[in-house]
Formats: structure tokens, C-alpha cells, sequence
């Protein structure tokens, strides 16, 4: 893609399986945990779309052009990239998903739009998994800053909306079947 000249700040849909990755620190202090605390977890990655205004940086100096979409455009990317998240970990025979507000903060994805694209993905794939969570860090100045847009609190509200339109559609489903 480089040589190319078709790479943009919206990447690819590729993805890196890495199993076994070492934990031996928590978010909270910079020393070890004790040894009986460690653990070894697969990561999954994959790449948001970089919607900053100037997208280059020192490893990738040609992504200098702003990329620009749309609320369905990065909709129909997070959900496809969702999907191929979702699909490794059920191969790799993954239980337990802890994901995040991906690409919503340095990237500047809209919280709405992602928060929407991977709770409809979660409704296809909750059965496959013991526990699906979303760790959606948001320190306390940000929420001083902006209580109700930071992206813990869009994310917790995006889930809100989605559980009563679901639950909805269910019941309204439930109803017409009676009918």
C-alpha cells in the first residue's frame, strides 16, 4: 500500500493475533504487581481510522491529507473491523472480550458512531463469549471537563439507547408473532 500510494488515514482491515502476552503491572502504580498476580491474556489489534487534522507523524509522513467521513462511512467500518474482531476471538477460542472506545481518543472517532457499530456487533456474537465488557478509561478531569461527552459517559448512554431500542424491537417482535 505504501508503494503504492493507496494508503490513507483510514487504514486497513487487517488485524494481529498476539497470544500469551505478560501482565505484570495494573493501571494504578508504576511497580510490579507480585508475581502471583501476573497473568497472560491474547491481545487482539486492529487500527481505527485516524480522523486527526493532520494524520501524519514521524513513522508515516505521506498520511498529511485529512480523511474525511461520514457518520455511516465510519459506522460501516467500525462494525466491519468489529466483526473481524469478534471472529478471531471466537477461533482462537477466546471466553472472555475486554474492548475499548476504539479509535475515540488521539483518532477523534465519534464515540456515538463507534459505541452504536460495536454494540450492534456484541448482539450477534453474545452468546459466544462468557463476558463481553468495554473498558472505557475517562480520567476525572475529563469528566469535570465534560460530564455528559466524554467517551465513559457516551459509551454508558450509547448502551442505554441500544438495550431499550433492542428490548423494543423484541417485545414489538414478541407482540406481532401473538397477533
Amino acid at each position: 500500500m505504501l508503494r503504492d500510494g493507496t494508503v490513507n488515514a483510514s487504514y486497513n482491515d487487517d488485524a494481529i493475533y498476539t497470544p500469551g502476552v505478560m501482565v505484570f503491572k495494573d493501571d494504578n502504580r508504576m511497580l510490579l504487581l507480585p508475581r502471583d498476580q501476573w497473568m497472560k491474556l491474547d491481545v487482539i489489534t486492529l487500527p481505527a481510522p485516524n480522523l486527526r487534522p493532520n494524520p501524519s507523524n514521524i513513522w508515516n509522513p505521506e498520511l498529511s491529507k485529512l480523511l474525511t467521513l461520514t457518520d455511516d462511512e465510519l459506522f460501516a467500518i467500525h462494525k466491519k473491523r468489529a466483526k473481524r474482531l469478534f471472529e478471531i476471538a471466537k477461533v482462537e477460542k477466546a471466553d472472555v472480550l475486554i474492548l475499548g472506545a476504539f479509535g475515540c481518543g488521539a483518532f477523534r472517532n465519534s464515540p456515538e458512531v463507534v459505541a452504536r457499530a460495536y454494540y450492534e456487533v456484541v448482539q450477534e456474537y453474545r452468546y459466544d463469549f462468557k463476558a463481553i465488557e468495554f473498558a472505557v478509561y475517562c480520567s476525572k478531569r475529563d469528566q469535570k471537563k465534560n460530564p455528559t461527552g466524554n467517551n465513559y459517559a457516551v459509551f454508558q448512554r450509547e448502551y442505554k439507547k441500544f438495550r431499550r431500542e433492542k428490548m423494543f424491537d423484541s417485545a414489538r417482535a414478541f407482540l406481532s408473532e401473538e397477533d
